[in-house]
């Protein structure tokens, strides 16, 4: 009975708990709670774009926002649809040119469209036969494998099998034949530019150390040159501050072709120090980007 009287007595009140005075949790009924009080909720909805500006709308301004940027989006789809129409046609009639330009301002309405992104490659390669423009299209390749099906990126490759395959191809065989050239040209020039320095930085050594000792000898000759009165220590050290200045002179000289002769060791081993060593690199840029596209409309899975 006690315990039904408990229940009666609380049923509309709530166990809460405090600290009594002498600081121990202690268990007490709040008087002011009410079970069937309910505190009232929003629900706050997710939008697609951060947009500080919508902390400070009000819930009509807020709908108004979001439908008329689904407006926008609506119509952005919808000129991406346009532009993509427009660029079929021109492929089909070939005009590649405004075909391109289509395609370019479709995928700044819809710059994930698997359609637009495989027409403006299209478009830039002439239907991958006209490569002049390699790095625009390696550019585009790379929109086609991010944004294109396996599916769409094979069909690709049926309009690339007569060009693309072939220069490619050829494009490696042509790097290689660049690559040992210029490979050849400098190991033949290694063995020469390597004796060279050997030569020049014998002579420098050869002409410095007779400097250095020079130089040590006039100034040991001329700390004494007063303590003999026949002027034979003052002559000594004239002698060897000449020899110094003499030596000096082609130290300078020998280091100037040391430092030339090292010059040359260093630059041989750059590929950009010769003309075949640029054209070697020139056309391995090139058959890189080609790679790229070849990859992109030839997927492994």
């Amino acid at each position: 009975m006690a315990e039904e009287r408990l229940n009666d007595l609380n049923k509309d009140k709530k166990y809460r708990i405090k600290k009594n005075a002498d600081g121990e949790d202690e268990l007490f009924i709040d008087e002011s709670y009410q079970e069937d009080e309910e505190e009232a909720e929003f629900e706050v909805p997710e939008f697609a774009y951060d947009d500080e500006d919508a902390a400070t709308m009000t819930p009509e301004q807020l709908y108004a926002a979001i439908e008329e940027r689904k407006m926008e989006e609506q119509k952005r789809m919808e000129l991406a649809q346009e532009f993509t129409q427009k660029a079929k046609k021109a492929i089909e009639d070939g005009d590649y040119s405004s075909a391109c330009k289509y395609a370019e301002e479709g995928l700044v309405n819809d710059g994930k469209s698997p359609a637009l992104s495989a027409l403006r490659l299209r478009a830039l390669t002439l239907d991958f036969t006209n490569f002049n423009e390699v790095e625009r299209c390696a550019d585009a390749a790379d929109l086609v494998a991010e944004n294109c099906s396996l599916e769409d990126r094979k069909g690709l490759s049926e309009y690339s099998k007569k060009s693309l395959d072939g220069l490619v191809e050829k494009m490696r065989a042509e790097v290689a034949s660049l690559s040992d050239k210029n490979e050849s040209g400098k190991l033949e020039r290694r063995s020469v530019f390597a004796n060279n320095l050997k030569v020049a930085k014998t002579r420098f050594i050869c002409s410095f150390i007779p400097f250095m000792l020079s130089v040590v000898v006039a100034i040991v000759f001329a700390s004494i040159m007063f303590s003999r009165t026949d002027g034979l220590f003052m002559t000594l050290a004239i002698s060897f501050a000449a020899v110094a200045v003499i030596t000096l002179i082609l130290s300078v000289v020998f280091l100037r072709g040391f430092v030339n002769a090292k010059r040359k060791v260093k630059y041989n081993e750059s590929d950009k120090s010769t003309k075949i060593g640029r054209k070697y690199l020139n056309e391995k840029a090139k058959l890189l980007m080609l790679e790229r596209i070849y990859t992109a409309i030839n997927p492994k899975n």
